[in-house]
C-alpha cells in the first residue's frame, strides 16, 4: 500500500519519501547516504546547525511541574516551525520549511489527544518540488478521528532492482511526478481501540530514467508508473501516555487494503501492514522502545508500491532493497542530555523477500546508531531529531520531525 500510516505518529510516515510510514505522520526533510558525494550530506548537517542555533538561543527549560501543568492557560494552535537548507548533485541547492500545529481539547476531555496538522514545503533550483500536507482531528468528544496525508512531489530517486541482494553498481537515477491523496476514518469503541477504513489513491509517473535500466524492464512489464487506487478496513490499539514523545504504553496498527479496477486503479493486489509498538520507562525521562513492522503485498504490485527496507532501517538506503514482504525489528535507548537536548542509541535488522514466508535470518541487513532530539515544545514533547545510522555497507544521515517510531 503504501500507506502514510496514520497516528502511530511520533509526528512521523513522513514519510515524504515513500508511502510506508512506520512512524506515522512524519515530516521527513532527508535521509543523505555516505556512498554519496559528500556534499549530499549537507542536507541534513544544515538542519542539524539551524537546531543548534535554535536551542542556544531558546528560553530555559520548563520544570517538571510546568510540564506537567499540561495546557492550562493555553488557547489556539501551537505553532513548531523551521527552516531547512541543502545541497546535492541530483538537485543543487533547495530550502524550504517544516511546519506541526498543534490544538489540545477543553480539559476534562476524555479523549485527551490534541488535533494536529504537519506539512512541509521543499523546492530546489532545479524546479523540483515536494508538498506534503498531514492533518489528524477528532470531535469534540474524540469519538471520531479524521486523518489525511495530502502529497505532491517531483524529485530525483534511484532504483537498484528488487530483492534483499541487489547490486551497488545496478544504481540507477529516475525522477517520477507523485500525487497522493490518502483520507481515513476512525471510531473510537473504547478508550484506546479504534475501528476505521482508509483510502489510498496514488499518480506516479516516471519523468526521466535510462533508456535501457532496470526500471525500462519493469515498465515494459506493466509494473513501471501508474495509477493506484485501494480502499480497507483499519485496526488501532493506542495505550501510549504521549502521541510525540510515549514514556510507557503499547501502540498497535493492523490495516488491510483492495487495490481493483472498480476503485480505478490500474493494478490489481492486495496490501498488509502490522505495526507493534512498545514503550518502557526506564527512569527519570529515559525510554526503552521496542518495534516491529510487517508488511506484504500480494498480485500485481507496481514498482513505486513496492516495501522499501530502507523506509523503516536506519542505515540502509531508502531505495536500496524493496520487494513484496518487509519485516523489520528495532530498539532505541532515549535519555535526556541537557536542557531541551535529548540523546538516543538504537540497533535495527530486517530483510525483505517476496513472501513473508520466504524471509530467512541469513539474509538479515542489521544496522545501529546514534541521535539527537531538540525539544521545540516541551509541554507537547514535538521535536527535531537528527540521526546517524550506520550499515553493513553505507551510513545514512535522517533530520525529520519526531521520533523514528
Amino acid at each position: 500500500m503504501a500507506i502514510a500510516t496514520g497516528s502511530g505518529r511520533t509526528c512521523g510516515s513522513t514519510p515524504l519519501a515513500g508511502r510506508v510510514s512506520r512512524p506515522a505522520g512524519r515530516v521527513r526533510f532527508g535521509a543523505v547516504g555516505q556512498r554519496r558525494a559528500p556534499l549530499r550530506q549537507r542536507v541534513a548537517l544544515t538542519g542539524a546547525l539551524l537546531v543548534l542555533a535554535l536551542g542556544l538561543s531558546s528560553p530555559p527549560a520548563l520544570t517538571d511541574s510546568e510540564v506537567r501543568r499540561g495546557d492550562e492557560g493555553r488557547s489556539g494552535w501551537n505553532p513548531s516551525l523551521f527552516p531547512a537548507l541543502f545541497y546535492s548533485p541530483e538537485t543543487g541547492f533547495g530550502g524550504g520549511g517544516g511546519l506541526i500545529l498543534t490544538h489540545h481539547p477543553a480539559r476534562g476531555d476524555p479523549g485527551g489527544l490534541p488535533n494536529t496538522v504537519s506539512a512541509v514545503l521543499l523546492y530546489t533550483v532545479k524546479h523540483q518540488a515536494t508538498i506534503a500536507i498531514q492533518p489528524d482531528f477528532a470531535d469534540a468528544r474524540n469519538r471520531w478521528r479524521v486523518r489525511g496525508y495530502l502529497l505532491y512531489r517531483n524529485f530525483p530517486a534511484n532504483f537498484y532492482g528488487v530483492g534483499n541482494d541487489t547490486r551497488e553498481e545496478d544504481e540507477e537515477d529516475f525522477t517520477t511526478e507523485d500525487v497522493m491523496f490518502q483520507p481515513w476514518l476512525l471510531r473510537s469503541l473504547t478508550p484506546g481501540l479504534r475501528l476505521g477504513v482508509i483510502y489510498d489513491l496514488r499518480r506516479s509517473t516516471v519523468l526521466e530514467r535510462k533508456p535501457d535500466g532496470l526500471l525500462r524492464a519493469l515498465e515494459e512489464a506493466g509494473l513501471g508508473g501508474g495509477r493506484t487506487s485501494g480502499l480497507g478496513p483499519v485496526f488501532e490499539w493506542d495505550g501510549r501516555d504521549n502521541l510525540f514523545y510515549p514514556t510507557r504504553g503499547f501502540w498497535a496498527q493492523a490495516i488491510f487494503a483492495v487495490y481493483r479496477g472498480a476503485l480505478g486503479s490500474e493494478f490489481d493486489y492486495e496490501s498488509y501492514i502490522l505495526d507493534l509498538r512498545r514503550y518502557i520507562p526506564l527512569g527519570q525521562r529515559e525510554v526503552l522502545a521496542l518495534h516491529a513492522y510487517a508488511s506484504e503485498r500480494r498480485g500485481q504490485v507496481p514498482a513505486f508500491d513496492l516495501n522499501p527496507l530502507g523506509e523503516v532501517l536506519r542505515g540502509v538506503d531508502p531505495e536500496r532493497y524493496r520487494d513484496r514482504a518487509i519485516a523489520v525489528a528495532q530498539v532505541e535507548y532515549r535519555f535526556p542530555l541537557v536542557g531541551r537536548f535529548r540523546g538516543a542509541i538504537f540497533a535495527a535488522a530486517g530483510e525483505v523477500a517476496p513472501k513473508l514466508s520466504r524471509l530467512d535470518r541469513r539474509g538479515l541487513h542489521t544496522t545501529g546508531g546514534l541521535g539527537f532530539r531538540f525539544v521545540i515544545d516541551e509541554r507537547d514533547q514535538t521535536a527535531v531529531r537528527f540521526d546517524i545510522g550506520i550499515g553493513e555497507e553505507s551510513s545514512q544521515i535522517y533530520f525529520q520531525f519526531g521520533e523514528a517510531f
